[in-house]
């Protein structure tokens, strides 16, 4: 008796899973821990669901591309809602990063993603070195609601090594830029690789008071032109903008980087202006 009853039990959470499976039922973290944020001395719940399937890749020597599974989808905002009774406000996804190779220290918090992306492109790693990372997703309702904000656990982890992937895609052809200025725009074109599903552009300049390198990355679908618009070119030295290019297949498979391209711009206030900005434009270029 004491069997049939422990069959039937164990058929019976086997039923619940498959219902829950084809169901998509939303996975809370239950029952949801309650812990203490001493970054902003205040209390979170755990509870939303973990993100899924967190991946790092390494583009090349000196960058690391994140890619994880679509979170805040329809489903999820229409479970929130029922859950809570209020909609769900989606907030930044928190990355985390340790380095193995040199030392044991915990996960370390890095610069965040957005909430609507599933792809972030880590530039602060080194060559050859081996690095571990997390992500945990939130909400900000505490914000506007009261109360405690929601968390989710970490995600998997995901490690790479810096420079063993191996660029398997050629890389965009006739990469080209020129500047248009009205509105003041860098417009981006190159051909479409066979096979390739995004692209990532590199982007390069010096501020022209610091004259510190400014590195930034641009993750891009299937396209083959990309605006550079809403540009504050008075604070770029030299005028002018380097960029490169690479081919990216599924998140996993990536093209080598297109050599570097300069673009290059000159605008003049107006003619009766034109002596004084021939020897410093506009925008504060040197014309000698």
């Amino acid at each position: 008796m004491k069997m049939e009853l422990i069959k039937k039990f164990k058929t019976y959470l086997i039923l619940i899973f498959i219902t829950a499976v084809l169901s998509g039922q939303i996975v809370w973290n239950e029952p949801p821990d309650t812990i203490w944020y001493s970054n902003q001395s205040r209390w979170v719940e755990v509870i939303l669901p973990t993100p899924q399937n967190l991946r790092a890749n390494s583009i090349d020597t000196v960058n690391v591309i994140l890619t994880w599974d679509e979170y805040w989808t329809q489903e999820l905002f229409d479970a929130y809602l029922s859950k809570f009774d209020y909609d769900a406000i989606p907030n930044r996804f928190s990355l985390y990063r340790q380095n193995l190779t040199d030392d044991d220290l915990p996960l370390k918090a890095i610069p965040s993603a957005k909430c609507d992306s599933t792809r972030h492109i880590d530039t602060d790693v080194e060559f050859g070195k081996e690095y571990l990372y997390k992500m945990m997703a939130s909400d900000k309702n505490y914000q506007t609601i009261g109360g405690l904000q929601h968390w989710s656990q970490k995600s998997n982890l995901a490690t790479v090594t810096i420079g063993e992937q191996l660029a398997s895609l050629e890389y965009p052809k006739d990469f080209i830029g020129h500047y248009q200025p009205n509105p003041p725009t860098i417009i981006l074109t190159w051909n479409y690789v066979d096979q390739a599903t995004s692209y990532i552009i590199n982007k390069t300049y010096r501020d022209t008071i610091t004259f510190q390198k400014i590195n930034s990355s641009i993750i891009l679908e299937n396209v083959n032109v990309f605006h550079d618009g809403g540009l504050d070119f008075g604070a770029i030295y030299n005028c002018s903008i380097k960029y490169s290019i690479i081919a990216v297949k599924d998140n996993y498979y990536f093209s080598d980087w297109h050599p570097e391209i300069t673009v290059s711009w000159e605008y003049w206030e107006d003619v009766e202006e034109y002596e004084k900005d021939r020897r410093i434009s506009w925008f504060g270029c040197s014309k000698k």
